[in-house]
């Protein structure tokens, strides 16, 4: 499954008594266009999955299959793997066709396009 995500930073939000405190998500939380599945130990910043599977039928190179170096690890590494990912495939044929990494890359859902 292609999964696309979307970086979370507290909202400030207006309590009921009025005054302004920042916004706090929990795991499954759904806001900015998918579902909160990461949060850092603040409650305050994390990471948004996608509700859609964009996987379906879809590539993962793009005309030339080849080994890109893309080996970020943890949490907050997809986005340099996905910018490793589409340079590689520049370099190495890039038939100009949508394939996972682009896909990733030129996301525009909800107002967002951090995914």
């Amino acid at each position: 499954m292609l999964d696309t995500v979307t970086d979370v930073s507290a909202n400030v939000v207006r309590q009921s008594d009025g005054t302004l405190a920042l916004r706090h998500y929990k795991i499954g939380d759904m806001t900015q266009g998918g579902i909160v599945f990461y949060i850092d130990e603040s409650g305050e910043h994390g990471l948004v999955v996608d509700t859609a599977d964009l996987s379906t039928g879809i590539r993962w190179y793009a005309g030339a299959n080849g080994k890109t170096q893309a080996k970020g690890d943890g949490p907050f590494a997809g986005e340099m793997n996905t910018a490793i990912i589409i340079s590689s495939q520049v370099a190495i044929g890039n038939d100009l066709s949508i394939y996972a990494a682009r896909i990733c890359s030129e996301l525009q859902k909800g107002g967002y396009g951090d995914w």
